[in-house]
């Protein structure tokens, strides 16, 4: 696939300022790759002196370590906690899938599977219904519990004790209906159970 063109920002392969490209045919080695500035450039058919910025910038992010006696860069700790999240996520939504596709088929509205965290909720996976009008989440969206019908059924369904914590947590009001009251939270959540 050739690289794409047009001005910082803009266009087709532009996504907030940054340009997707496909992932290089960089050589695989058994042991963690290890690559030169050199042959980055040239398996991504990019100057080398932007190569080098942008691994610079990576490096100082922590998603790229440099060797410093033979300069060549190799994942970095942010990218392997990353790894270790695409890994953890792919285990857990493997098994959802088929789940979410027997609901969507069933229903014609977009699924979303979302993890519970301490501050809310977080989408996984989406699957479209189908609509010609559908509202699509991104996988890693994360929503406040007060905010979401998914955290207010997470509030429902949680113990005392994540209630008291969860229904806390009122900072996020993503319209002028957003509940930011922890008493009305907690009654709109109340269950007869």
């Amino acid at each position: 696939m050739g690289r794409v063109r047009g001005r910082a920002g803009e266009g087709p392969g532009w996504r907030g300022g940054v340009r997707l490209t496909p992932a290089p045919d960089v050589p695989r080695r058994r042991r963690p790759p290890i690559w030169g500035v050199t042959e980055l450039a040239q398996a991504l058919g990019l100057p080398k002196a932007r190569v080098h910025r942008h691994a610079a910038n990576l490096r100082q992010a922590g998603f790229l370590s440099q060797n410093s006696s033979t300069r060549r860069y190799e994942p970095g700790w942010r990218l392997v906690l990353l790894g270790r999240r695409v890994e953890a996520r792919a285990q857990l939504v493997a098994p959802a899938r088929p789940v979410m596709r027997r609901l969507r088929d069933k229903v014609s509205q977009t699924i979303v599977f979302s993890q519970l965290t301490d501050a809310g909720v977080t989408v996984t996976e989406v699957l479209p219904g189908g609509s010609p009008i559908d509202g699509v989440l991104n996988p890693g969206t994360q929503f406040a519990y007060n905010s979401t019908a998914q955290g207010k059924a997470a509030l429902a369904f949680a113990s005392p004790d994540q209630l008291d914590q969860w229904a806390g947590l009122l900072d996020e009001q993503r319209t002028p209906s957003t509940v930011v009251d922890q008493e009305v939270l907690r009654q709109q959540v109340a269950s007869d159970m």
